[in-house]
């Protein structure tokens, strides 16, 4: 009884929060079609929480992006909406999972309240998954309404909030983010206890994860893979030098072990869809939208979306190449993306680094390093939350690496420490070298916080049995 009141309670919470969070009227949206050209199209619409329904919101068209798509993906799902060039292009770009969601609710309780229900389902999902991180964290054991506490005042963090209560509910976000919490509790509870299932368990969840974004699933297989990869080396050096203490070895194929079965399982639960990506658009993956990866990196400056607008780091470090090539015909060059990607970066990947870590403070916060004003509220509260996940982060990184360091961490603590500092590493990777966006950094947040969590419990812990 007790978990389930846990959740209800955060349930409540979370639908409440975003209850008082919308604050829709006219707005111009615009996007890019990335299909036809690179001209914005732009649309004024006005949306009312309460009432606006399914089907009204699919006529908003192209200009609401994303949000649309997935909506348009779901009613074909359900055979609600014919086949065209655009719900094509939909269909090979963005996850399967938000609009399978959507369909689902649109099936069995109809179009009518959309947001509402959207936000239901997303208070539900993402209490079940706050539920899940009280208990596997024992920070405020004998105060357990403060460790509930402390787990809900992510909601009060703008950045997140936004991503979850405010847009991200009837976007891919809330799922992405609640889906990728459960996976890391999941791959705690593996670390902790490292039996088949549990491994097979936590490599489910995280290949679920993938299928609610493109970028997500990419960095959770480069992460797997390097994890695993670094394991091989190190336990094959071990072995052939012998120059290790028999617990490192014993270390070292713990984490060959539990790398490889989270691996395997993760590649097996995104299998089917992938294969069926395969025959329809040629690209074994999740969606195709390396394409865009691409456009976007060699795309005009004012021809960027608000949003991720310094991706274009190319065309920004040499703006008279990029000129020269947008004379060209598209058809000319836009196959040729990928090769001048790779071949401008190694031969000036000094100013491409420069120019990103410049860009550090918009994939971090989503605002610039200094306000407009010093009263700028949003600016000041974007900062507050960065610099609080940077210090719950840099404490649990920190107090991981002196315990390791002293012999004195568990093999789950190696675990868990070593693969939330590879995910770090490749979400660093992929902030250098392609489009990252504000709210992509959330995922390299979540993965902080938690680890920051499990280190306060055990130093909780341990002051306590001193």
């Amino acid at each position: 009884m007790r978990p389930f009141l846990i959740w209800f309670l955060y349930f409540i919470s979370i639908f409440t929060i975003g209850v008082f969070s919308q604050n829709w009227g006219p707005d111009v949206l615009c996007t890019i079609d990335t299909s036809k050209s690179e001209e914005k199209v732009c649309k004024t619409v006005t949306v009312d929480f309460w009432t606006t329904s399914a089907d009204e919101f699919a006529t908003y068209g192209s200009g609401m992006g994303d949000v649309t798509n997935y909506l348009w993906m779901a009613q074909y799902y359900l055979g609600k909406k014919e086949l065209n060039p655009r719900l094509q292009f939909a269909l090979a770009n963005w996850p399967p999972a938000t609009p399978f969601i959507i369909s689902l609710v649109l099936k069995f309780t109809g179009p009518d309240f959309y947001f509402v229900k959207m936000l239901l389902v997303t208070a539900i999902h993402l209490g079940f998954a706050f539920m899940l991180l009280f208990y596997s964290v024992s920070i405020f054991n004998e105060k357990k309404y403060l460790r509930f506490i402390c787990i809900l005042a992510l909601m009060s963090l703008p950045n997140f909030r936004f991503n979850t209560v405010v847009f991200g509910y009837f976007a891919s976000e809330s799922i992405a983010i609640s889906t990728f919490l459960i996976s890391l509790v999941a791959i705690v509870r593996a670390f902790k206890d490292p039996s088949f299932l549990n491994l097979c368990v936590a490599g489910v969840c995280l290949g679920f994860a993938g299928y609610t974004r493109a970028l997500l699933e990419t960095l959770i297989l480069t992460t797997l893979l390097f994890f695993c990869a670094v394991s091989i080396f190190a336990y094959a050096f071990a072995k052939i030098k012998r120059i290790y203490q028999k617990s490192h070895s014993t270390s070292f194929s713990f984490f060959l072990k539990t790398s490889s079965v989270m691996l395997i399982s993760y590649v097996l639960t995104l299998h089917p869809w992938k294969s069926y990506m395969k025959t329809q658009t040629g690209q074994y993956t999740v969606c195709a939208t390396t394409d865009s990866v691409y456009h976007f990196l060699w795309s005009k400056s004012e021809n960027m979306p608000g949003w991720i607008s310094t991706s274009n780091v190319p065309c920004r470090i040499s703006p008279d190449l990029c000129n020269d090539l947008h004379r060209l015909p598209l058809e000319q060059w836009a196959d040729l993306r990928k090769q001048l990607t790779i071949v401008y970066f190694f031969t000036n990947w000094l100013n491409w680094i420069s120019y990103r870590l410049g860009d550090f403070n918009k994939l971090w916060t989503g605002y610039p390093y200094f306000p407009s004003s010093w009263q700028d509220y949003n600016w000041f509260m974007a900062w507050l939350e960065g610099i609080f996940f940077l210090f719950v982060g840099f404490f649990g990184s920190i107090y991981y690496f002196l315990k390791i360091l002293r012999g004195k961490a568990h093999l789950y603590e190696k675990g868990v420490f070593f693969f939330i500092l590879s995910f770090i590493l490749v979400n660093i990777a992929a902030f250098t070298l392609i489009q990252y966006e504000n709210r992509y950094s959330l995922f390299w947040k979540i993965a902080w916080f938690l680890m920051g969590l499990q280190a306060l419990s055990k130093k909780a812990h341990s002051t306590k049995m001193t």
